[in-house]
């Protein structure tokens, strides 16, 4: 049997809903020097974010860099990212636009919604702790978009949201990120004690509240749980087991 749209997969999870799993596991450890960023494609579109976090391994100072992709339609082909102590030291051309394939960190050939680039800082820069410095991060990906069948029917070039490098021409972006020393949260932060409401990461109900639903289209698919909205917690993992009568 054949769906020809996502409205029919939708339904395959609604009425379906016996024959998948669906699992929360242990929410994992909030970084406290977390720090998040819209991940943007053909300049307009939002289809995912980039955390960016570090944390100290035998004493070296290690960055995180990690691209998520929330839509379902949309995957990571290549990834490209520089990390500097000073703007001018990220790859760019004589009139300012940068330079992605010239870019220190890459990986292609991904297809994936999920990539993370580990940089030590110790051995880059000589940052060793206690510090707090600033670092300059071009984050790029090329991203497709898939129909509902898995065919590609679009590519574009996705940046980390932040400041443009040039007023014109190419829109790449650069963000700021403060390396610090500070621990993670050994369990998930307690921001102010108090329950509230979590979903999936997904698409808007509409209505008042923000409310979001997922779309299945087969295999496995991971998507985050939101708390308050904003606050990333953890992930919830969904997957077919059975067939859907």
């Amino acid at each position: 049997m054949k769906f020809k749209s996502k409205s029919s997969y939708l339904l395959i999870v609604l009425l379906g809903l016996l024959s998948l799993t669906f699992i929360i596991p242990t929410i994992q450890a909030i970084p406290s020097n977390l720090y998040t960023t819209r991940l943007i494609a053909g300049q307009y579109m939002e289809i995912g974010y980039v955390n960016t976090w570090s944390q100290v391994v035998d004493s070296s100072i290690i960055l995180h860099v990690e691209y998520v992709i929330t839509d379902p339609s949309w995957y990571i082909i290549d990834a490209h990212l520089a990390v500097a102590t000073y703007l001018s030291d990220i790859p760019k051309t004589k009139t300012g636009n940068p330079i992605p394939g010239l870019f220190p960190y890459q990986a292609s050939g991904i297809w994936s919604q999920y990539y993370e680039f580990t940089v030590n800082l110790t051995e880059l820069f000589e940052l060793y702790c206690p510090v707090e410095t600033t670092l300059y991060i071009a984050a790029h990906a090329v991203v497709a978009r898939v129909d509902d069948y898995g065919v590609v029917v679009r590519t574009e070039t996705a940046w980390g949201q932040g400041s443009r490098f040039t007023n014109r021409g190419n829109w790449g972006m650069y963000y700021t990120y403060t390396v610090n020393c500070e621990t993670s949260c050994e369990e998930v932060c307690t921001l102010d004690g108090n329950s509230s409401t979590a979903w999936a990461r997904g698409y808007d109900l509409g209505g008042n509240s923000w409310a979001t639903y997922n779309v299945y289209t087969g295999g496995n698919q991971t998507t985050d749980l939101m708390w308050r909205q904003y606050t990333y917690v953890g992930d919830i993992y969904i997957w077919k087991s059975g067939e859907v009568r």
